[in-house]
């Protein structure tokens, strides 16, 4: 069965962070999909959080790589899950380079867009 969105969507929606702390790396906005302790797999596209798909209400692409979740994957008790909503060119927790996010590692909501211009104005969402 479907569910209508995840907590993490519906609480945290879009955050700041530098992938594995790196002071080095720019800040990257991205989605929380999943939160500590819950588990994530990716089935034909789709994200499943504790077995049940996930119905995201908000614009996405396709996910065509999985990239590092070939399997289920258990979030620890200080991880989160992030996507972009571009799926197809996103550096997001599928990837090695960017992996799960650590609590400590969030520095914010990004609530303003500035570019692409056509987005630009608060994130409504």
């Amino acid at each position: 069965t479907p569910i209508k969105s995840s907590a993490a969507s519906d609480v945290y929606k879009r955050q700041v962070f530098k992938p594995k702390g790196n002071e080095n790396s720019h800040y990257y906005t991205k989605r929380i999909i999943g939160l500590p302790g819950e588990t994530l797999e990716i089935i034909e596209g789709s994200v499943y959080i504790d077995g049940e798909r996930l119905e995201e209400d908000y614009e996405t692409t396709e996910i065509k790589d999985v990239g590092i979740i070939t399997e289920k994957m258990k979030l620890d008790g200080d991880e989160y899950f992030v996507l972009g909503d571009n799926r197809e060119n996103s550096e997001d927790s599928r990837m090695a380079d960017v992996g799960t996010v650590k609590r400590s590692y969030i520095y914010g909501k990004a609530w303003f867009v500035v570019s692409p211009w056509k987005h630009f104005g608060f994130i409504k969402d």
